[in-house]
C-alpha cells in the first residue's frame, strides 16, 4: 500500500537478492528495477499493483526473475524497457491488465523460458523494438489479443519450443520485424489465425508450426505478407480420394504474397493411403484441384509454391489390406471398378501371388427378385455377372488371403428395395450394425457373416430398443438389411 513502488532498486543498486516477499497494492509498480544490475528476484507474489508487477528500466541488465506469481497488476506482468541481458525464468503470469511480458524499446539479449502466460488482457508476450531476445519454452495461453507479438522492429528474435493455444486473435503475431526465427511452435485454436505477418516484414522463417487439432505441422518462408490456420470444421469429399486430415488455411495480405510451404506427416498417418499418390490439393470453393507439388515420401513431406490463397489439403489414394478367411466370405468393392465375377475372382488370385485359383465361387442376391445367382470359376462365362461397389457379394476361397484394395473410393449410391438387401461398408472409418440401421431408416434388420467363426451375427432395429449382436463393419464387409421399404445406401 505504499504511494509509488513496493519494493525500488535504483541507480546502481546491484548484486541484490529480493526473495520470498508478498507485493500487492502499490501506487506503481510491486518491484521497480531502475538502472541496476545482477540483482536476482525470485519466488515473490506480486498483485493488485496499479502499475506492473515487475519493471525492469533504463539500462538495468544481468538481472533474472525467476520463479515469482504475478497476476492481477494494471498494467505488464514483466515489463523490461530499454534494459538488456535479463533473464525471465519460470514466473506465473496471469490476469495482468496489459501484457503478460513486455520487451519495450531496445529490450535486447534477452531470455524468456519457461514462463506461463495465461489469461491477460492484452499479448502474452510483447516485443518492441527490440532484438536478440530468445523467447523459449513457454506456455502463453488465453490471453486477450496475441499470444506473441513481434511488433515494430522486432528483429533477430530467436522463438522456440513455445506453446501458443487459445489466444483471442492470434498465436503469433508479427508487424514491421524481420529476420526472425520461429521454431517448434504449437498455436492450436486461436480465435484468428495461428501465424500472421504484415507486408512489411522481411525475411522470417518459421519451422515445425503445428496447427490445429489434428494436428499438422508445417514449415515456410514468405513474402509479403501471410496469414495462416489450421482447419478445424468438416471439409468436402475429393472424388474419391482419402485425406490424411492435413490441412491449412493460408490467407495472403496482398496481391503479391506469396509462401513456400512443407507439410508433415507421420507413416500412421498414411496407414490407408498407398503413399506414392499423395498430393497437395486446394479448395476453390466448390471442388478440389490438385496443384504442383513435391512429395519426398523418404522424409515424409510436401513441398509446395503457392501465391493463390485459400484451403490446402493432402490427400491419397486408397490402399487397404482385407483378410479372407478359408471358406464363405462376405465382402464388398469399395473402389471404382468396371468389373465383372470374373475380374473380381482374378484380382484376388493375382493379388496373391499364387499359380493355382484360389476363388471357386462368387455368388450375388438379387434384391429385387430376392433370388441369388452364383458364378463359378469352372465355367467362367456362365453368370458372369457385373460387380457394384456398395453391393454385398460371397466369395469362397481354398485357402486364407487377402485382397489389397488400392485404388479411388467409390461413390455408392444403391437402391434398396422391400426385403433383404446384401450390401457392403466403403468408409475407411469403421462402423456398426447400429450406425447402419440409422443410416438407413427402412431397414430393421442387419445380418452379417463371422468367417473366422463360420456363424452369422443379427441386430434387431426396435422402436423402444435395440437387440442383437451390434456388429462392427470395416471397409469391405459385406452385409445384409432387411427393409420394410424401399431407401438408398451410400456406403457408410
Amino acid at each position: 500500500y505504499n504511494g509509488w513502488s513496493g519494493i525500488e532498486l535504483k541507480n546502481d543498486s546491484n548484486n541484490n537478492v529480493v526473495r520470498n516477499n508478498s507485493v500487492n497494492n502499490n501506487d506503481h509498480a510491486g518491484i521497480w528495477v531502475y538502472s541496476s544490475d545482477n540483482n536476482t528476484i525470485l519466488n515473490n507474489i506480486v498483485r493488485d499493483n496499479d502499475w506492473s508487477g515487475i519493471e525492469l528500466k533504463y539500462g538495468s541488465e544481468y538481472n533474472k526473475v525467476e520463479n515469482n506469481s504475478i497476476s492481477n497488476n494494471e498494467h505488464a506482468g514483466i515489463y523490461i524497457h530499454g534494459s538488456s541481458e535479463n533473464r525471465i525464468l519460470n514466473n506465473d503470469i496471469t490476469l495482468n491488465k496489459w501484457s503478460g511480458i513486455e520487451l519495450n524499446v531496445d529490450s535486447c539479449n534477452n531470455i524468456v523460458k519457461n514462463n506461463s502466460v495465461d489469461s491477460n488482457s492484452h499479448s502474452g508476450i510483447w516485443v518492441y523494438d527490440s532484438c536478440n531476445n530468445t523467447i523459449s519454452g513457454n506456455t502463453v495461453t488465453s490471453n486477450g489479443w496475441q499470444g506473441i507479438d513481434l511488433n515494430n522492429n522486432a528483429n533477430n528474435n530467436v522463438l522456440k519450443n513455445n506453446v501458443v493455444n487459445y489466444n483471442h486473435v492470434s498465436g503469433i503475431y508479427v508487424t514491421s520485424s524481420s529476420n526472425n526465427t520461429i521454431t517448434n511452435i504449437t498455436a492450436r485454436d486461436n480465435v484468428a489465425y495461428a501465424f500472421y505477418s504484415d507486408n512489411r516484414s522481411k525475411n522470417n522463417i518459421v519451422n515445425d508450426l503445428t496447427v490445429a487439432r489434428y494436428p499438422i505441422t508445417v514449415s515456410f518462408v514468405y513474402g509479403n505478407g501471410i496469414a495462416l490456420k489450421g482447419v478445424n470444421e468438416s471439409l468436402p469429399e475429393n472424388d474419391g480420394l482419402l485425406p490424411i486430415n492435413k490441412f491449412v488455411n493460408i490467407s495472403n495480405m496482398t496481391a503479391t504474397s506469396w509462401i513456400n510451404i512443407t507439410f508433415y506427416y507421420n507413416d500412421s498417418d498414411v496407414e490407408n493411403v498407398r503413399e506414392d499418390s499423395l498430393s497437395l490439393y486446394e479448395w476453390n470453393g466448390s471442388s478440389w484441384n490438385e496443384i504442383e507439388s513435391i512429395l519426398d515420401a523418404e522424409n515424409n513431406t510436401i513441398n509446395a509454391n503457392i501465391s493463390s490463397f485459400s484451403i490446402y489439403g493432402i490427400f491419397g489414394e486408397l490402399n487397404y489390406l482385407y483378410k479372407l478367411h478359408k471358406g464363405w466370405n462376405l465382402i464388398t468393392v469399395p473402389i471404382n471398378v468396371t468389373w465383372h465375377a470374373w475380374d473380381l475372382a482374378n484380382y484376388i488370385n493375382t493379388h496373391n501371388n499364387l499359380s493355382n485359383n484360389i476363388v471357386t465361387t462368387i455368388v450375388m442376391f438379387n434384391a429385387m427378385t430376392q433370388h441369388y445367382v452364383g458364378w463359378v470359376a469352372a465355367v467362367p462365362d456362365y453368370n458372369n455377372f457385373s460387380i457394384e461397389p456398395g453391393m454385398g457379394y460371397w466369395v469362397y476361397v481354398k485357402e486364407n488371403a487377402t485382397i489389397e484394395w488400392q485404388g479411388e473410393l467409390a461413390n455408392v449410391d444403391i437402391q434398396l428395395y422391400t426385403g433383404y438387401n446384401l450390401i457392403g461398408w466403403t468408409s475407411v472409418e469403421k462402423g456398426n450394425a447400429s450406425v447402419a440401421l440409422h443410416k438407413i431408416r427402412e431397414a430393421t434388420v442387419a445380418i452379417t457373416w463371422n468367417e473366422s467363426m463360420h456363424e452369422y451375427k443379427t441386430y434387431i432395429k426396435r422402436w423402444s430398443h435395440h437387440h442383437g449382436d451390434n456388429f462392427g463393419l470395416e471397409l469391405g464387409k459385406g452385409f445384409y438389411v432387411y427393409c420394410i421399404a424401399t431407401d438408398r445406401w451410400h456406403g457408410s
